[in-house]
């Protein structure tokens, strides 16, 4: 028989963490056995708590998502006429015997046995999980799992034992040394400022034109809208005692060269004339959630799928498309400013597609769209780029690394000559609370891995 789990979360702080969890479970499980939003499916004229209880009992296993209010959500709740139908969820699982996982998301603290009602206090007994936004691809892997094997064990399934998880060695491989960090290129980057101008091939017979930061240009219909972002330095990372311990050293960092950057990420109008045109090559056909395609940006892609679809519009464009480099993104981030956001120390919902039941700073509370929203919908920063906070996470060349020690100077790459180490993600998505939208903010998944809030936008050097 097929294993079925219930989804037990509250929709005020772990809806979308909800959406991220119900996808990976059903990678694994078959969707009709994974349960969530039961609540919202009570029959007209049915008692809900029965209801409510029925469902649990069809379960095998129930996870337990819970966030920063959840403890709140109790209290606000307490009245006896208040439904809630979380807790009533958990006194049905918990009653029935059936294996009830605690599972905390990002920072939400683990709860004192006083602050909870006292029928599912038990909860708090029970071997639980962790899962972190920054490590999010593992943690859900490990959940993954070991929800398989808790299921396993509660019907009396002989289960092995999980290999011993051995300390990798402190010495790094050979693998993973650091590139060399080029000369210095300065005099060559200067000579470019102020009065820029780069000459730019256009596709057939047309004659060269001269290209201004700002300008655009488009190799095909189907491809992406380029914009010119001129050559400049900036201080990548943050200061002593900000952000997170993987955003420092802060570091100078001089792009030298003129870069062509997607003005937007690549939309699933430009990924389905992918789809249609190299249908020799099957490339994949990423699902849109229901939320609609056309000028959203496209999700579920992998950073595999990311650079076949650069290499296939290199062909057919004549011209060299890429990711950018962890370095060329988060200059074209910044574009110039130094605070936490291209828009300044705060951001709001009217400026960029995230979760914004949370504030950063003295910022206010605003939307929660719960989904992408078309590119071009949010004002663009100062190098006319759209999107570079919140909507999609987008892929980067580099391979993941720890921190800024030893990293390049020039705003090349950090590579891996292993194909499964974790490639760098930027720019938070719709799902993200506002702290990682940071022009800092650092984030990172399996190169296979194709989830609803990763997109990518491409890049292209321009001939010196």
């Amino acid at each position: 028989m097929t294993a079925k789990i219930f989804l037990n979360y509250r929709r005020t702080d772990a809806d979308a963490w909800a959406d991220r969890v119900f996808e990976r479970l059903v990678r694994q499980f078959p969707r009709e056995n994974v349960f969530m939003d039961i609540d919202g499916n009570i029959p007209f004229g049915f008692p809900w708590a029965k209801w409510l209880d029925d469902q649990v009992a069809a379960c095998d296993l129930m996870l337990v998502l819970i966030g920063r209010t959840w403890v709140a959500e109790f209290q606000a709740r307490s009245d006896p006429d208040e439904r809630d139908f979380v807790r009533v969820e958990i006194e049905s699982a918990l009653a029935r015997r059936i294996p009830v996982v605690p599972v905390f998301l990002g920072d939400a603290p683990v709860p004192k046995s006083a602050d909870l009602p006292p029928s599912v206090r038990p909860l708090l007994s029970l071997q639980a999980a962790r899962l972190q936004r920054l490590s999010f691809d593992s943690d859900a892997e490990t959940l993954v799992s070991g929800v398989a094997r808790s299921i396993a064990l509660a019907r009396g399934e002989v289960v092995a034992k999980p290999a011993v998880q051995r300390r990798p060695p402190t010495v790094s491989p050979p693998s993973l040394r650091l590139p060399a960090v080029s000369a210095s290129v300065q005099p060559q980057a200067e000579a470019r400022r102020g009065k820029f101008r780069a000459m730019v091939g256009l596709p057939g017979a047309e004659a060269e034109r001269w290209l201004a930061p700002g300008d655009t240009v488009r190799d095909a219909d189907f491809a992406p809208e380029m914009v010119l972002v001129p050559p400049g330095k900036f201080w990548m990372g943050s200061k002593d005692g900000q952000g997170r311990d993987n955003e420092r050293p802060q570091h100078e960092v001089m792009i030298a060269y003129p870069l062509l950057v997607g003005k937007y990420p690549v939309t699933f109008d430009e990924w389905d004339a992918y789809v249609a045109k190299a249908a020799g090559s099957k490339p994949h056909n990423p699902d849109d959630q229901g939320w609609g395609r056309g000028r959203r940006p496209v999700i579920n892609v992998s950073w595999h799928d990311a650079k076949a679809y650069a290499d296939w519009l290199s062909k057919v464009t004549g011209k060299t498309y890429r990711l950018l480099t962890e370095a060329e993104w988060e200059y074209c981030c910044r574009a110039g400013t130094e605070t936490a956001f291209s828009f300044g120390e705060m951001i709001s919902t009217d400026q960029a597609n995230y979760n914004g039941n949370y504030t950063y700073g003295s910022g206010n509370k605003g939307k929660y769209r719960k989904r992408t929203t078309e590119v071009g919908s949010f004002p663009a920063n100062p190098f006319g780029l759209h999107d570079m906070h919140g909507n999609v996470l987008e892929w980067c060349e580099d391979a993941w690394f720890e921190s800024y020690v030893g990293a390049p100077s020039d705003g090349s790459a950090r590579t891996n000559v292993d194909a499964s180490v974790s490639r760098v993600l930027r720019g938070g998505s719709w799902f993200d609370v506002p702290q990682y939208l940071r022009s800092a903010n650092r984030d990172r998944g399996r190169p296979g891995n194709r989830i609803i809030d990763h997109g990518f936008r491409l890049a292209r050097t321009l001939p010196p």
